[in-house]
């Protein structure tokens, strides 16, 4: 349905209660123009979705073929820089799962490409340092951005932020348990820091914000505010996803995604346990990062609930939304920062 259509329709059955009284009148106006205005931005969102998907499908496509190139004929000199490995001794060695070639030192096979498979070890001491070790978070020395809302104005958009995939009825400044914060909801609404430039992450960084966690969401799975971190080559080299909201499965969980080697992290039940043990619904939580020289850790409330290794250098970093029914989420105290 057409928008021209739909004002049609409006005005037509405005026109047709009139008679029953202005004030019927003005309500049918009201939900209708609602309706229209939702059957609108639900149109919207499909075609941003839609070439969203395309666009971060042909550069997944574009890295994979440009590396598959890159490490033929045993051609290891052409590793791109980002992909270097950081966090494993040269000695050690993998099996490639891809071509059966054993003695491969770094993070791709020197025959074929094929991604050093999660977990592969060369070593008794690599697997110790595969097992989970809780810490305390530890935000950067050195600040890159800041947002405490000073100056903003509610019901208005946040003046230190830019628009990516979103309409601006999609996030705005709200007061939260009396504070000052943003809301964002919709699906796939994106937007990230009025930052120069999209190069400004480094080897090590942290991020973190404080979220509100929802006493009652329709389902935590689907109540994601997402940190997507991305290079000028690849829109989403991998994201971490906080799903802060209470359902019948629990108080929530986290879950990083990582795009580069094919796979998604499961969000085990031993995730879930620390996430639960540490979220306080219908309260302000922390939700942090840090990543340092290819290791990403994630931490719920100032302690580590779980860590990624390998992971390739973003060099910017952008928020989406992902909350369905309605439902979305507010966050303040947004600071990234390096060391």
């Amino acid at each position: 349905m057409t928008m021209r259509a739909i004002k049609s329709l409006i005005l037509l059955a405005a026109a047709l209660l009139l008679s029953a009284g202005a004030a019927s009148a003005q309500n049918l106006l009201n939900e209708l123009t609602r309706q229209a205005k939702n059957a609108v931005r639900r149109e919207a969102y499909e075609v941003r979705r839609d070439a969203r998907n395309a666009a971060v499908n042909a550069a997944r496509n574009a890295v994979n073929n440009a590396r598959n190139g890159a490490y033929s004929n045993n051609n290891q000199n052409a590793q791109p820089q980002q992909y270097v490995e950081h966090t494993h001794d040269a000695k050690e060695t993998w099996t490639c799962p891809t071509c059966g070639k054993s003695d491969n030192e770094g993070s791709f096979c020197a025959n074929c490409g094929t991604n050093r498979p999660v977990g592969e070890a060369g070593s008794k001491e690599e697997v110790a340092d595969t097992t989970f070790v809780e810490r305390e978070f530890i935000p950067g020395s050195r600040l890159i951005f800041e947002d405490t809302l000073e100056g903003e104005r509610v019901d208005a958009s946040p003046s230190r932020w830019e628009l990516v995939m979103a309409s601006d009825d999609e996030y705005y400044v709200t007061r939260r348990a009396g504070a000052m914060a943003i809301y964002l909801t919709g699906w796939h609404s994106d937007f990230k820091p009025d930052i120069a430039g999209d190069h400004y992450l480094t080897d090590s960084f942290t991020i973190e914000m404080d979220v509100w966690a929802e006493k009652s969401v329709h389902n935590a799975r689907t109540h994601q505010l997402i940190l997507e971190f991305a290079t000028q080559e690849v829109l989403e080299e991998f994201s971490v996803a906080f799903c802060y909201g209470s359902d019948k499965s629990g108080p929530g969980i986290v879950s990083v995604h990582y795009w580069p080697k094919g796979t998604t992290n499961d969000v085990t039940e031993e995730i879930e346990e620390r996430v639960r043990e540490k979220l306080q619904p219908g309260a302000w939580n922390q939700a942090a990062v840090s990543f340092d020289h290819g290791t990403l850790t994630v931490f719920v409330n100032g302690v580590s609930v779980c860590e990624v290794k390998n992971q390739p250098r973003p060099e910017y970093v952008k928020l989406q939304s992902n909350a369905a029914d309605g439902e979305g989420h507010t966050f303040k105290n947004f600071r990234i920062a390096t060391n």
